[in-house]
């Protein structure tokens, strides 16, 4: 038996698809030939088309926003990864990373905080939200804000937690960078051996040095 599909144009030209299986009957009694079936699979032709687009569309919003995904089974003690965090991480590709495994990605002085908000996430079955810093394959620190929802089975245990990452290095350099350039100022103005102070069109004090 040979199987398949495959394109035909209808008889007012447009194009459908057709999955076949031909038997060999030459040896059979009163057929002496093939036995030929057809089944008409447009619609899941093109529904499946349609999905594959999808998917493709959705993978590049991905990329574009930077955002990944994991889910984790804590019975199986595994974490998978989406695709495009491997490439966010700087990573090889491989099935599955352990439990142990993906905490060791979290920067060494952000781990027990994202571990305790987990936690507590966990026991209160609601969702949470955290921005740490991560040790990428190469080396390299960035950060990611993620979004984690707790999962439960029917009869309420705990089965793993479904996160969505976003990696916001350049927004939290920036901010960090602000951070400094402002504690840089204020200790000028501090430091100042005169009074100095700001004041906004409406006479509105902004900002005041220590001799002000």
């Amino acid at each position: 038996v040979r199987t398949g599909e495959s394109r035909v144009i209808a008889t007012d030209g447009s194009i459908g698809w057709v999955a076949w299986s031909v038997c060999n009957a030459i040896d059979v009694p009163g057929i002496h030939g093939l036995i030929v079936n057809s089944t008409d699979v447009t619609a899941r032709k093109e529904a499946e088309a349609e999905l594959k687009a999808s998917q493709r569309q959705l993978m590049e919003a991905q990329r574009l926003g930077k955002i990944a995904y994991i889910t984790s089974d804590i019975l199986a003690d595994r974490v998978y990864w989406s695709d495009n965090l491997f490439d966010q991480r700087k990573v090889p590709r491989r099935p599955f990373f352990t439990l142990q495994e993906t905490m060791r990605f979290l920067h060494p002085d952000d781990r027990q905080q994202h571990e305790a908000i987990r936690a507590a996430a966990i026991a209160e079955r609601r969702d949470f939200e955290n921005e740490v810093r991560i040790v990428r394959g190469d080396g390299s620190i960035v950060w990611e804000h993620s979004v984690g929802r707790p999962r439960y089975d029917e009869k309420g245990n705990f089965l793993g937690v479904l996160m969505l990452l976003q990696d916001i290095t350049e927004r939290k350099t920036a901010e960090l960078a602000l951070a400094e350039r402002e504690r840089e100022l204020s200790a000028i103005l501090d430091n100042a051996p005169v009074a100095i102070f700001l004041k906004d069109r409406n006479l509105r004090h902004l900002r005041i040095n220590r001799l002000a």
